[in-house]
């Protein structure tokens, strides 16, 4: 997979635009995307140690769209979000407060 930082997104074929807001987020974090073709999406959220803290297939995504994932019950810390376009992914770090 090609791994891409947050504003390194134009690598990933098909997708526009790609962002993560509010980062740090103490009760919703927001994933917006937007792919000019369908694609299959994943996200997954892991802490310092690799345990997956979130994980939810969004299914075949064409155009916008915005996914909120509650934070509320997850432990203060960092996290590394990662959102799968097909065989590509796109990573962020995360702040939950």
């Amino acid at each position: 997979p090609v791994l891409a930082g947050i504003v390194s997104v134009e690598e990933i074929s098909g997708v526009e635009t790609f962002d993560v807001y509010p980062n740090p987020a103490s009760d919703q974090l927001t994933v917006a995307i937007t792919t000019n073709e369908a694609m299959k999406v994943q996200i997954t959220m892991t802490d310092a140690a690799g345990r997956t803290v979130y994980s939810e297939s969004l299914g075949n995504i064409a155009g916008q769209r915005l996914h909120v994932i509650d934070v509320q019950k997850i432990t203060t810390g960092l996290y590394n979000l990662e959102v799968s376009f097909g065989d590509e992914v796109a990573f962020s770090r995360i702040v939950v407060e």
